[in-house]
Protein backbone atom coordinates (compact mmCIF):
# COMPACT_ATOMS: atom_id res chain seq x y z
CA UNK A 1 0.00 0.00 0.00
CA UNK A 2 1.29 3.30 -0.91
CA UNK A 3 -0.62 6.14 1.96
CA UNK A 4 -0.63 9.82 1.98
CA UNK A 5 -1.36 11.49 5.45
CA UNK A 6 -2.22 15.11 4.64
CA UNK A 7 -2.78 17.18 8.13
CA UNK A 8 -4.11 20.34 8.76
CA UNK A 9 -1.93 22.74 10.24
CA UNK A 10 -4.10 25.38 9.87
CA UNK A 11 -5.47 28.03 12.45
CA UNK A 12 -8.76 26.13 12.79
CA UNK A 13 -7.02 23.57 14.43
CA UNK A 14 -6.27 25.42 17.46
CA UNK A 15 -7.96 24.30 21.10
CA UNK A 16 -7.42 27.80 22.48
CA UNK A 17 -6.06 31.28 20.75
CA UNK A 18 -2.37 31.12 20.38
CA UNK A 19 -2.83 26.89 21.57
CA UNK A 20 -1.74 23.71 19.51
CA UNK A 21 -2.63 21.01 21.45
CA UNK A 22 -4.69 19.91 18.37
CA UNK A 23 -1.96 19.50 16.57
CA UNK A 24 -0.13 17.84 18.69
CA UNK A 25 -2.81 15.36 19.07
CA UNK A 26 -2.65 14.75 15.24
CA UNK A 27 0.48 14.33 15.08
CA UNK A 28 0.69 11.44 17.41
CA UNK A 29 -2.99 9.95 16.58
CA UNK A 30 -0.49 9.58 13.08
CA UNK A 31 2.47 8.07 14.35
CA UNK A 32 0.19 5.64 16.66
CA UNK A 33 -0.83 4.36 13.46
CA UNK A 34 2.14 3.93 11.76
CA UNK A 35 3.20 2.25 15.20
CA UNK A 36 0.46 -0.51 13.40
CA UNK A 37 1.38 -0.90 10.07
CA UNK A 38 4.15 -2.99 8.49
CA UNK A 39 6.11 0.37 6.97
CA UNK A 40 9.03 -1.43 4.23
CA UNK A 41 9.86 -0.86 1.14
CA UNK A 42 8.20 -3.93 -0.26
CA UNK A 43 5.27 -3.53 2.00
CA UNK A 44 3.73 -0.17 3.01
CA UNK A 45 5.54 3.22 1.96
CA UNK A 46 4.33 6.55 3.45
CA UNK A 47 3.82 10.20 2.24
CA UNK A 48 2.95 13.28 4.19
CA UNK A 49 1.78 16.61 3.61
CA UNK A 50 0.94 19.46 5.83
CA UNK A 51 -1.53 22.32 4.56
CA UNK A 52 -2.16 25.72 5.81
CA UNK A 53 -2.60 28.44 3.37
CA UNK A 54 -0.57 26.39 1.12
CA UNK A 55 -0.02 22.71 0.93
CA UNK A 56 3.54 21.04 1.78
CA UNK A 57 5.07 17.87 0.88
CA UNK A 58 6.73 16.62 4.32
CA UNK A 59 7.88 13.38 3.57
CA UNK A 60 7.62 11.48 -0.39
CA UNK A 61 6.44 8.08 -0.87
CA UNK A 62 9.72 7.22 -1.93
CA UNK A 63 11.26 8.01 0.88
CA UNK A 64 8.56 6.86 3.52
CA UNK A 65 9.91 2.98 4.04
CA UNK A 66 11.43 2.85 7.04
CA UNK A 67 9.14 2.99 10.08
CA UNK A 68 10.92 4.96 13.06
CA UNK A 69 12.05 7.48 10.29
CA UNK A 70 8.52 8.14 9.01
CA UNK A 71 7.57 8.56 12.99
CA UNK A 72 10.03 11.09 14.07
CA UNK A 73 8.95 12.89 11.10
CA UNK A 74 5.39 13.34 11.93
CA UNK A 75 6.16 13.85 15.59
CA UNK A 76 8.99 16.52 14.75
CA UNK A 77 6.66 18.61 12.08
CA UNK A 78 5.97 22.39 12.45
CA UNK A 79 2.55 23.75 13.40
CA UNK A 80 2.03 26.89 10.38
CA UNK A 81 -1.58 28.01 11.70
CA UNK A 82 -3.06 30.04 8.76
CA UNK A 83 -5.99 29.69 6.41
CA UNK A 84 -6.99 26.18 5.68
CA UNK A 85 -6.45 25.20 1.71
CA UNK A 86 -7.54 21.40 1.67
CA UNK A 87 -7.51 22.02 -2.23
CA UNK A 88 -3.70 22.06 -2.47
CA UNK A 89 -3.07 19.66 -0.11
CA UNK A 90 -5.18 17.03 -2.43
CA UNK A 91 -3.44 17.87 -5.66
CA UNK A 92 0.10 17.48 -3.50
CA UNK A 93 -1.08 13.92 -2.88
CA UNK A 94 -2.64 13.75 -6.43
CA UNK A 95 1.15 14.28 -7.57
CA UNK A 96 2.58 11.50 -5.11
CA UNK A 97 -0.09 9.24 -6.48
CA UNK A 98 1.01 10.20 -9.74
CA UNK A 99 5.33 9.95 -9.21
CA UNK A 100 8.13 8.32 -9.56
CA UNK A 101 7.66 7.03 -6.15
CA UNK A 102 4.27 5.06 -6.39
CA UNK A 103 3.91 1.85 -7.05
CA UNK A 104 1.48 0.75 -9.88
CA UNK A 105 1.07 -2.41 -7.73
CA UNK A 106 0.44 -1.11 -4.77
CA UNK A 107 -3.02 0.20 -3.70
CA UNK A 108 -3.32 4.24 -3.41
CA UNK A 109 -4.57 5.23 -0.19
CA UNK A 110 -4.93 8.61 0.85
CA UNK A 111 -6.14 10.12 4.47
CA UNK A 112 -7.06 13.71 5.30
CA UNK A 113 -6.67 14.37 9.08
CA UNK A 114 -8.34 18.43 9.81
CA UNK A 115 -11.38 20.31 10.94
Amino acid sequence: MDLVFMLDSSGSIRDAPGGIGNWNGIKQFVSDILAHLDVGREYVRVGVITYSTHGRTELNIIDGFDGQYVRNVVLNLGFIGSFTNMADAIELMLREFNGPGNRPFAPDIAIMIGT
